[in-house]
């Protein structure tokens, strides 16, 4: 833990386009769940980040005096704008002082805001569901009814009448500077780099340099996907490293991935003596249980152990295991949005996972950047609806076709579902998919 000294130094960085109408979002739809302190930080920064182009650092007693705040409130403010993405903080350790580095980031549009659980569930909860929807409707849009209405407005090649061939469009192409835009927070993940190199060293002279950035991203990947320690992955990259070869081709990841999934399946076979223990883990995530347990039970369980639990602690088949790792590195979701898209599969497939058919649904994921449980089960809520309004007979979260409504606390791990399959008529397949996202998005706008 780092005990921040008012005599500790700080710079400011904005890193994204901040508008006036930022500064509305912040105070509607921020202000309400992290509190007047934290806007009261991030507005202040914003100042602290043009008078540093005078005076290059500012301490953070003159920053406190400012906020007429104490050590430990702004510790506490300024933990909840890093929770909500708008302010990241490095430290850069010296021997006499620290000094901290905040780099500012934009808050999320409303449209984005309210399209998140996440948010707007917090939102909710702040100002209850009468503020909240008083709130969301300030920016409901109105659009103009065209219906008895011309459209004559000029399009760009009527007015400009662009010659592609002009040398200045060449010019244009060359330019690969990295401007300032909308820069929002993303979610970590929970492997250490720190301890990893740690245990590197204990067994190795590996060092940090002996990797690229290339190969670590594929380690963490890998580590994150099996639910590996970082000791056990030290271990395995210090077996596997050849230090003949060219920097890049060190490490044979297709021998580490085996590695890591042999490790994966020590920790199956210690579990089957548990299986008892295994089985009463998964009342946790069954139709009796509270939503919120279950998204921590997709937000911590990894892919493989997740769909072991579905076949009653077995291990997965190698093909399903090779599934689950296209979906990670071809697709880039993350271990909560694997395990949704998994339960929902099976729940909607007859309790088949289809390898083409997770892949054409997690394109749809990728391309929404969806990186939460909630997120994603928001995804196919959304999907449920618009195969509501087709009257078609599916559902996501229940077997019977009576009731066509997304109940997110049900779940293939349920006692009374274990013998259950879905009628034939509840498979969904790639074409009505691929129909089902069309009509979403032609729909999007109208929720």
């Amino acid at each position: 833990m780092v005990l921040l000294s008012s005599t500790d130094y700080f710079y400011v960085k904005i890193n994204s386009m901040i508008a006036d109408y930022d500064r509305e979002t912040l105070i509607n739809l921020y202000q309400p769940i992290i509190g007047y302190g934290a806007i009261s930080i991030y507005f202040t920064l914003l100042v602290e980040a043009k008078l540093q182009k005078i005076k290059s650092a500012s301490s953070h007693s003159e920053l406190l005096l400012k906020l007429s705040m104490n050590t430990g409130d702004f510790l506490s403010s300024r933990k909840k704008l890093e929770a909500m993405g708008l302010l990241k903080t490095y430290l850069e350790k010296n021997k006499e002082i620290n000094i901290y580095h905040y780099v500012i980031n934009a808050p999320e549009t409303p449209q984005k805001f309210f399209d998140n659980v996440l948010y707007y569930g917090l939102l909710i909860k702040s100002v209850g569901d009468k503020g909240a929807e008083r709130i969301k409707l300030a920016y409901k849009v109105h659009p103009l009814d065209t219906t008895y209405y011309s459209d004559i407005s000029s399009t760009f090649g009527e007015e400009f009448n662009p010659d592609f061939n002009d040398s200045a469009f060449f010019l244009s192409l060359d330019n690969n500077d990295k401007l300032q835009s909308r820069q929002k927070g993303k979610i970590d993940s929970s492997f250490s780099y720190e301890i990893f190199f740690e245990e590197l060293r204990k067994i190795s002279q590996l060092t940090q340099n002996s990797l690229t950035k290339k190969q670590m991203k594929e380690i963490e990947r890998l580590s994150t996907l099996y639910g590996i320690s970082e000791d056990v992955a030290s271990e395995a990259v210090s077996d596997l490293y050849h230090i003949e070869l060219p920097k890049e081709q060190r490490i044979d990841f297709e021998q580490l991935q085996q590695r890591f999934n042999q490790e994966s399946s020590f920790r199956f076979l210690k579990s089957r003596k548990t299986k008892t223990n295994n089985l009463s883990t998964t009342n946790i995530v069954s139709s009796k249980s509270d939503l919120a347990s279950k998204i921590n039970y997709f937000e911590n369980k990894t892919p493989i152990e997740f769909l072991s639990l579905l076949q009653n602690g077995t291990e997965p088949a190698s093909p399903d295991i090779n599934l689950i790792n296209r979906l990670s590195s071809k697709f880039n979701l993350s271990n909560p949005v694997i395990n949704v898209l998994i339960d929902y599969v099976l729940q909607v497939n007859d309790n088949i996972l289809s390898s083409s058919y997770c892949e054409k649904i997690a394109a749809s994921l990728a391309r929404e950047n969806i990186s939460t449980a909630l997120d994603a089960m928001n995804y196919f809520k959304k999907i449920t609806k618009q195969e509501r309004k087709s009257k078609k007979s599916y559902n996501y979260g229940k077997k019977s076709s009576e009731n066509n409504t997304f109940d997110e606390n049900s779940t293939l791990l349920s006692d009374n579902n274990k013998e259950e399959t879905a009628p034939q008529d509840d498979k969904i397949d790639e074409k009505e998919w691929d129909d089902m996202l069309k009509k979403l998005e032609e729909n999007g706008n109208e929720d």
